[in-house]
């Protein structure tokens, strides 16, 4: 749904004042805390429209921010974004025929918490009136009959042609073209920090903010590679026992393609985390949809479920990636080779990992900044306090 309808909504309804009832359908809900909040399809089935109202108690300069999210009548993903900062009031007005897919709910995600707020909605329903009048009825050729489709000519009286069926080939859309196995060029390895869930997160690309921390590589460079497939190759270092699953997040094409983590309700795709059990290199891959390729970026991060110990001086396992390969041909498919089989005896000796300082106050380049949204854990500042800033990656159903 465009912006615009959401005004042209709201003109109808006023117009058609006259003919229509309100109805609201809940109280206000008070948010007071990080959630969703859902609205269910029974609320507004059958309805006209449905106008939400998300509305902030004061006009401080913090804020909150999310998304009103639905799937459209062609069953998409279509979220229309919502900030209360210093506008204390956001209104999305919706068709509930032509605007959202039959039977689904509607949900006023958050992405970012500060302040309260609360959600409310109500729903036009026309009122059933007899019509003073009726206008007379027009006959046709094309007039329908009792049983015909809207429009057609009712077929028992239309005239039998003779017209010779066509043998023209049925024709296929033309199959989506991948490109070539391709390393991503980043600007760097980027570093891990921490999520405004706590979390450990490394940004590749974060649309909502602009620092290079952030944006370790282009949304252009991602999506002229033609990618329906990304393999991560990354690096684990201080290491502190305990044991974590990674994975890539992102939302891709206006939100219809994404992946939030294990068992996430949002997720369109399937993703296997790594599970990480010591300092090391390790590889995640994520593959979107048969013939669907990245054609427009909002956010691209490796995740983790590793819980960020932010008390003075701790040690946390730090993240950069070494690699970012895109339509990586699978091993299975990688052309053999003819180089001659060696007899050299195999050596058995053991792999070593050489194992994390685990120095109180040494970050180990943990510290670099990473950007607005995502927060680095200070472990040389004395008191460090963490504040999640600025817009975080942003959640879509």
């Amino acid at each position: 749904m465009k912006i615009s309808k959401i005004m042209a909504v709201a003109a109808a309804t006023a117009v058609a004042a006259s003919s229509v009832a309100l109805t609201a359908f809940a109280a206000p809900e008070t948010v007071t805390e990080k959630k969703d909040v859902v609205i269910a399809n029974s609320e507004f089935a059958g309805k006209e429209t449905i106008t939400i109202t998300v509305e902030s108690e004061t006009e401080e300069a913090n804020y909150s921010n999310g998304c009103v999210g639905y799937n459209n009548a062609a069953g998409e993903w279509t979220a229309v974004e919502w900030t209360l900062e210093e506008a204390t009031s956001f209104e999305v007005a919706l068709d509930v025929d032509a605007d959202i897919q039959a039977g689904a709910d509607l949900q006023v995600q958050c992405w970012w918490f500060d302040k309260n707020y609360t959600v409310s909605w109500v729903v036009t329903e026309p009122e059933t009136t007899a019509p003073e009048t009726e206008a007379p009825a027009v006959t046709s050729e094309t007039e329908n009959q009792p049983g015909d489709c809207a429009g057609k000519p009712n077929q028992t009286d239309a005239p039998a042609t003779d017209a010779p069926a066509t043998d023209a080939p049925a024709t296929d859309a033309p199959a989506v073209e991948y490109g070539p196995e391709a390393a991503l060029d980043l600007a760097n390895k980027g570093v891990s920090g921490v999520d405004s869930d706590g979390k450990a997160r490394l940004d590749i690309i974060n649309t909502f903010v602009t620092d290079e921390a952030s944006n370790i590589l282009t949304a252009d460079a991602l999506t002229s590679a033609k990618v329906n497939k990304l393999t991560f190759t990354f690096t684990v270092s201080d290491y502190t026992g305990t044991a974590f699953k990674a994975f890539p997040i992102f939302s891709f094409n206006n939100w219809s393609q994404a992946y939030w983590g294990p068992g996430d309700k949002s997720n369109t795709v399937d993703v296997t985390p790594v599970d990480v059990t010591g300092n090391g290199t390790y590889t995640v891959e994520l593959v979107l949809p048969e013939g669907v390729t990245v054609e427009d970026c909002q956010c691209l991060a490796l995740k983790t479920d590793y819980v960020v110990d932010d008390t003075e001086g701790a040690v946390n396992p730090v993240l950069s990636l070494d690699s970012l390969v895109a339509n990586k041909a699978a091993d299975a498919d990688a052309p053999a080779t003819d180089a001659p089989a060696t007899d050299a005896p195999a050596t058995d000796a053991p792999t070593t990992d050489t194992p994390a300082t685990e120095v109180p106050g040494d970050s180990n380049g943990a510290n670099a900044p990473t950007g607005v949204g995502l927060v680095v854990v200070p472990a040389v500042v004395a008191g460090a306090v963490l504040v999640a800033t600025g817009v975080v990656l942003k959640k879509r159903k």
